[in-house]
């Protein structure tokens, strides 16, 4: 209902917002509009990352490109489980469902 209010209040701001553009929502603190913004550009470069490795991806490096992308590789992978597991932590703060 909070969304539909938001939508009507601000089209032009909802239209953008679902365009994937950082915009500063009035709805959040500076905090949340901070953490908005940084979700929103992570959601976006992971859904990139997902595609590139989904379509030619890979098969389009080379060996010594493998090589010395390979660090880079282990850590994104170390990250992303680092940032999941705390996600997952922090789900029920958010949501306010203390069931995992």
């Amino acid at each position: 209902m909070e969304q539909e209010a938001y939508v009507l209040d601000a089209p032009r701001a909802a239209l953008r917002q679902q365009e994937g553009v950082p915009i500063r929502d009035p709805r959040l603190s500076p905090a949340g509009n901070r953490l908005a913004r940084q979700l929103s550009l992570l959601l976006d470069l992971l859904g990139r990352m997902e595609n590139w490795q989904r379509h030619p991806g890979l098969a389009e490096l080379k060996r010594d490109d493998r090589q010395l992308l390979a660090p880079s590789f282990w850590r994104l992978a170390r990250d992303a489980r680092n940032v999941a597991d705390l996600v997952n932590d922090l789900w029920p703060s958010i949501t306010g469902d203390d069931a995992s």
